[in-house]
């Protein structure tokens, strides 16, 4: 199975195409913003570089966020669009799943709090036991209000850097999406995707 996956959620843009799992080309740029106009050039450069066309592909992953509103959006059209287009199936992953999965064989301890950066001073939160149950549902916090969440039997890992609290730091790992979308196939998790965002944007209402 032809995989290609993409992340637009933060500060990269992602793409990596992977068949049974091996991946076969994978581009990563560090912008902050304009993942409308990096998404696509770096899917043909993916592409060109293992021979292959967006009709060869199987399935489409993508990022379901949290993260940049914006980021998200981008990509979720993205993904959705050429669903449709090809008829083939889309798989959403949202960040701390992908996180999870990039630090669980380094956790001893019986729970795990997954932080992400927002661009905000609150980031973004979910806990979840070692065996991947949800402990507390995501959630936008300060630092000083993670550590009330914060004991012996809990490990903290994050993309982002957190003020008095003791934390691993890791990025979310495009070469696991492959690994990811191919189990939720297996076990037919095709759920429609949908943006996973914990607060509201930052927005304004015009004044009239």
């Amino acid at each position: 199975m032809k995989i290609l996956s993409f992340d637009t959620s933060g500060d990269f843009c992602s793409v990596v195409i992977s068949q049974d799992q091996k991946i076969l080309s994978m581009q990563s740029d560090k912008i902050k913003w304009g993942h409308a106009a990096a998404l696509h050039p770096l899917m043909m450069s993916c592409l060109h570089a293992c021979d292959l066309q967006l009709s060869d592909m199987d399935c489409f992953a993508v990022n379901t966020g949290p993260g940049g509103f914006t980021g998200i959006r981008v990509g979720v059209a993205a993904a959705k669009g050429l669903g449709i287009a090809s008829q083939k199936p889309v798989v959403g992953l949202d960040g701390f799943s992908v996180l999870y999965e990039g630090v669980i064989n380094q956790v001893k301890t019986s729970k795990i709090m997954l932080v992400l950066e927002s661009r905000r001073p609150e980031k973004f939160v979910k806990i979840i036991s070692r065996q991947g149950d949800v402990v507390k549902e995501p959630f936008s916090a300060l630092p000083t209000q993670m550590a009330s969440y914060i004991d012996a039997e809990t490990s903290v890992f994050g993309n982002c850097t957190l003020e008095n609290i003791k934390s691993d730091y890791v990025e979310i790992d495009i070469a696991l999406f492959p690994q990811l979308a191919h189990q939720r196939i297996s076990k037919d998790k095709l759920d429609p995707i949908t943006p996973l965002y914990i607060r509201d944007p930052d927005v304004s209402l015009p004044k009239r």
